[in-house]
């Protein structure tokens, strides 16, 4: 009787252990850039969602594209990264937005241009980016293939 109470004590312990919170869940977040959207509703057939990013095949045009970033909203502040490769002699401008959960309030924002293969980290202090702060990139996808943006992740 002494043996299957403790095995029943040991069980329920573990299984508080699987449901509590844990700081894993405040460790990097990571969006695939073939995960993000068209801006625009019309330049919908311009983009080219790959298996390691996304581009435009507008031969003439630059394309917008927004990606949401998952964030911990129990943590405040972070790095966002922003990865892609672009090719000469084109750049990609990305701007990092950081709102309230209705979409009215604009906490900051930071932009960034990336050129040639990047990985640029971009640094939101805690009150630029508060708990409850949601996350969008917004990058601008040169021209006809000119480069493709792969990634975006969070570090807490």
């Amino acid at each position: 009787m002494i043996k299957i109470r403790a095995g029943f004590l040991a069980l329920s312990a573990l299984g508080l252990l699987a449901v509590a919170p844990s700081n894993v869940d405040a460790a990097q977040k990571i969006i695939p850039g073939a995960s993000c959207d068209n801006y625009n509703a019309g330049e919908a057939n311009d983009i080219d969602r790959l298996v390691f990013g996304i581009r435009t095949t507008n031969p003439t045009a630059s394309r917008n594209v927004t990606c949401g970033l998952a964030r911990e909203l129990t943590v405040a502040g972070g790095t966002v990264v922003v990865n892609g490769q672009v090719f000469a002699p084109n750049s990609m401008p990305i701007t990092v937005y950081a709102y309230n959960n209705l979409g009215t309030t604009q906490f900051s924002s930071k932009s960034t241009t990336g050129t040639g293969n990047f990985s640029t980290p971009i640094n939101f202090s805690a009150a630029e980016l508060p708990a409850a702060a949601q996350l969008t990139v917004l990058v601008t996808l040169p021209a006809n293939s000119g480069g493709y943006y792969t990634s975006t992740s969070l570090d807490h």
